[in-house]
């Protein structure tokens, strides 16, 4: 019983510490996140999803605030399947724009050959 509560109460901090890294992909980050209430779930000390999803929201970094805020204020009917989708598709698109960011530019000039002086 003292071992089982530890391993919860070790398992609750680390949910509430996951944070998502800015390399880490969305999958991940929510798989990391399934992956703790699925452990909590097996001793049976079940995580609501309303509180997986309020763990989930507050480890993301101030890229996602746009979609954070809407969701905090209108919740209704959000599942934390639902909420794992929509950041994955958020995930994606911040990368895509990010990409856009990326993309080099030709030189404006090139230097003559000098051999064909």
């Amino acid at each position: 019983m003292a071992a089982s509560l530890a391993r919860s109460m070790e398992l609750k901090q680390m949910l509430s510490h996951t944070k998502k890294k800015e390399n880490q992909s969305m999958e991940d980050y929510v798989r990391r996140i399934q992956n703790i209430a699925e452990n909590l779930a097996s001793i049976n000390s079940p995580v609501s999803d309303t509180d997986l999803i309020q763990h989930t929201l507050l480890g993301l970094g101030p890229g996602y605030e746009s979609l954070v805020g809407p969701l905090t204020l209108f919740p209704e009917g959000l599942t934390f399947d639902k909420l794992c989708t929509k950041l994955v598709h958020q995930d994606a698109r911040l990368r895509y724009q990010q990409s856009l960011d990326v993309i080099p530019t030709a030189p404006a000039f090139a230097a003559p050959n000098s051999a064909d002086g």
